[in-house]
């Protein structure tokens, strides 16, 4: 399959083109992506489409044609909770750690061991990576233990 995005749609604005290749749902408001798509699963799948001749996701561009360039620090939030949406109003730039945290679906609403992932049970590291404080905590005593036998 091709990806380049034929005559027809060249020179087009960029909302354009992206609605093009979108459908709109009733029911949710989010435009659904109908073009190609990228991802791991059914569930993780996000649109793509070509842009200055380079593969880009399509949620970041809706969001950067109504909102201006987006900064590389941020990634591009969908609040509706749908990967595959495009709906300008549906999209906010925040960090990575504002985007995990905002996801209990996604990253669990309790930690591998069962504790409930609360604001003030859970810290994100530098990396964005969410951590259980009971865990953690349990972790270095269990280390400070096997480091003095």
């Amino acid at each position: 399959m091709n990806l380049r995005l034929g005559k027809k749609r060249r020179g087009k604005p960029l909302l354009e083109r992206i609605a093009d290749l979108s459908m709109p749902e009733p029911n949710s408001g989010c435009w659904i992506w109908i073009g190609a798509v990228k991802g791991r699963d059914k569930d993780h799948e996000y649109g793509m489409m070509m842009v200055d001749g380079r593969p880009r996701s399509a949620h970041r561009m809706a969001c950067e044609a109504v909102r201006g360039p987006i900064s590389d620090e941020l990634v591009v939030d969908h609040l509706c909770r749908n990967s595959i949406c495009v709906n300008p109003d549906h999209l906010e730039p925040v960090t990575l750690s504002q985007n995990q945290l905002r996801s209990p679906l996604k990253f669990g609403e309790f930690c591998l061991h069962g504790h409930e992932r609360t604001a003030e049970n859970t810290y994100v590291e530098k990396n964005g990576w969410r951590r259980c404080k009971v865990c953690h905590n349990a972790h270095r005593r269990w280390s400070y233990r096997e480091l003095r036998v």
